[in-house]
């Protein structure tokens, strides 16, 4: 798997989308898609079952972040509409969903087969340099969302602080901040090191094996670093309380456990919520 990465990681973002198009170009020929089922070539974030992933973090905007059916959400690092198409059965005409994302094919493909049909459903690409995803020269630390402030009831950011820098996950923290309504809550799967998390990497009990580099933080593979970011709880605490947030839930992830793997079957392997730790924010009282 850590050769594999490697590899992975040494091509550009558009070759790696095109090289999974080309591995899944048989099974996408034999299994044909519609609707609001993209084929797996395309898929170029997240793993497993679509619909079943959909679904998983619906139910824990629900159960975490107090999502309601007339809610209105804004999904960060939207990809090709996991979410989104979940929330199409759930979210009433009063409610409404806002997904933006830095890959132009997947905001493409939620144009054609969500939002033609869901008229509540909108989607914005953003062309903003991520070495992981989308090489371009505008920075996200430059980038303001285009919202009015207080704008949502929930804001979902799914293994997006996985594949940022230090930087630009500030920004955005004080952008939630702005956009986020008073009683919102922002729910952000990522990986955080705190005594717990670090103590199993050191005794070899973890998943995953981040390294320590000079800025403090930690990664998988120094010369991609967007590929796997892992933030001290020491350093992420202060950028969320400058951005005027507060954690309000803390659930550790199952990648602080080495058997996890083997112990999750089908699906709940590739869940990035199950796997990552969850942190839901609030608005801080003023």
């Amino acid at each position: 798997m850590e050769i594999k990465r490697k590899l992975y990681y040494r091509l550009s973002p558009k070759l790696r989308r095109y090289v999974r198009r080309l591995y899944y170009l048989p099974y996408d020929l034999l299994h044909p898609t519609k609707g609001m089922t993209p084929p797996k070539g395309a898929i170029f974030v997240g793993q497993g079952d679509y619909h079943k992933q959909g679904d998983r973090q619906r139910e824990e905007l629900k159960a975490h972040a107090g999502l309601i059916t007339e809610s209105d959400v804004l999904d960060i690092g939207c990809g090709i509409g996991r979410l989104a198409v979940s929330l199409t059965s759930y979210l009433e005409p009063s409610g409404s969903y806002t997904g933006f994302d830095v890959v132009k094919e997947g905001i493409d493909w939620c144009h054609k087969n969500i939002s033609s049909k869901h008229h509540n459903f909108k989607f914005f690409h953003v062309d903003l340099n991520n070495a992981l995803y989308n090489n371009t020269h505008k920075q996200a630390c430059e980038f303001r969302f285009p919202f009015p402030d207080n704008s949502f009831d929930i804001i979902a950011l799914y293994s997006v602080f996985t594949h940022m820098l230090e930087e630009d996950v500030a920004h955005y923290l004080k952008e939630i901040g702005r956009v986020l309504r008073p009683e919102g809550h922002c729910l952000c799967s990522m990986f955080i090191i705190d005594d717990d998390s670090l103590g199993k990497m050191n005794r070899g009990e973890s998943d995953m094996k981040f390294n320590q580099l000079a800025d403090g933080l930690f990664y998988i593979d120094q010369s991609l670093r967007e590929g796997n970011v892992a933030f001290p709880i020491d350093r992420i605490a202060p950028l969320i309380q400058t951005a005027d947030l507060s954690i309000a839930k803390f659930i550790p992830g199952k990648w602080r456990t080495e058997s996890s793997l083997a112990d999750q079957k089908g699906d709940e392997l590739f869940s990035a919520s199950k796997y990552q730790d969850i942190i839901v924010l609030s608005r801080s009282a003023i």
